[in-house]
């Protein structure tokens, strides 16, 4: 039987060493009003609470779904318009509302909502109506993805395709539907995830309706499951190719002592805490492991970072006076 790697390589690039504490700033998309927000911690008081420190950074969407970082600005999907917009800073003041700095990326999709770049320039598209994710890369330098032979099915048969993780060989993507993170390889370097042993589960189905995803410090990534209120820890403890056995999906963070409420996209930052789109609860979440104990379920470990955003959809990191990086 066709098995996928088993030993899991995610190639991060590091653009910054700040933390959230020491001004790090965000960018979050916010569903229903279609705009992405820049959250910054100017004071250095550990959120994007206070004046001046929530500021609108792009505009024009329909409905905002997932970012990610590409090049010298970020992806932006909207569900709506069934397209992904490139979003970039280019006159330096700050955010991306000025002429020109708002481009159609690639478009034809029919519900995309997550979105993820690969080392290599790929940005991997799930589209949750079709169950299906696509490739897209701007193979001719024209800075977008909108020739022909640029946008290819990548895979196909995940219920509900919501969100992607991209790595250099290997992508995951969180199958809604049914609770699931399917694991995708180009096992016979076809392009393409198509072929038998190329899509395969990577987690149970027990965690129910995931719906964001992100990489771990120390190897793995984090699942935030929106029926359960909970954000999981998913590492292949066993080097066995998936996290399928006892013990390598464990719950990270969860609701208990309040916070948590519809978790959606998540990001990684610097120092190893999560900052969480809380969809339902209006608000971006700092989760961090305060005690060290390897999980965020204590007291005072989940906290708000910024609030008043509609329906906060996605996160990602945008180190303070720095373009984005690839």
């Amino acid at each position: 039987m066709i098995r996928l790697r088993d030993v899991i390589t995610m190639t991060l690039v590091v653009c910054a060493t700040a933390t959230v504490d020491a001004g790090q700033s965000y960018l979050v998309s916010d569903r229903y009003v279609g705009q992405i927000q820049r959250l910054e911690d100017v004071n250095g008081d550990g959120d994007a609470l206070d004046a001046g420190e929530r500021l609108l950074w792009g505009d024009g969407l329909s409905n905002a779904a997932e970012l990610s970082r590409y090049r010298s600005g970020i992806l932006a999907l909207d569900s709506i318009s069934a397209r992904a917009l490139y979003y970039q800073d280019l006159n330096g003041d700050g955010d991306a509302l000025d002429a020109g700095e708002s481009t159609i990326w690639t478009e034809g999709f029919s519900n995309p909502f997550g979105v993820d770049v690969s080392p290599d320039g790929s940005a991997y598209i799930s589209d949750y109506a079709t169950h299906q994710v696509f490739r897209a890369r701007d193979d001719n330098g024209d800075g977008d993805a909108l020739d022909a032979g640029e946008k290819l099915l990548y895979a196909d048969n995940i219920q509900g395709a919501v969100s992607v993780l991209a790595g250099a060989n290997e992508q995951f993507v969180v199958a809604f539907n049914s609770g699931q993170v399917h694991a995708l390889g180009d096992i016979n370097a076809d392009g393409d995830a198509l072929d038998a042993g190329e899509n395969v589960p990577h987690t149970p189905n027990s965690i129910t309706w995931v719906e964001g995803i992100t990489q771990r410090v120390g190897g793995g990534y984090y699942a935030g499951s929106w029926f359960y209120d909970t954000i999981y820890q998913v590492v292949d403890r066993n080097g066995d190719g998936d996290a399928l056995d006892v013990g390598e999906v464990l719950s990270y963070a969860d609701n208990f002592f309040g916070g948590l409420n519809d978790p959606w996209g998540m990001t990684t930052g610097a120092g190893g805490e999560l900052l969480v789109a809380n969809a339902s609860g209006a608000n971006v979440l700092v989760v961090r492991d305060k005690n060290r104990d390897g999980d965020a379920l204590d007291l005072g470990e989940v906290a708000v970072f910024a609030d008043g955003i509609n329906a906060p959809v996605d996160v990602v990191a945008l180190p303070i006076g720095q373009l984005l990086c690839t």
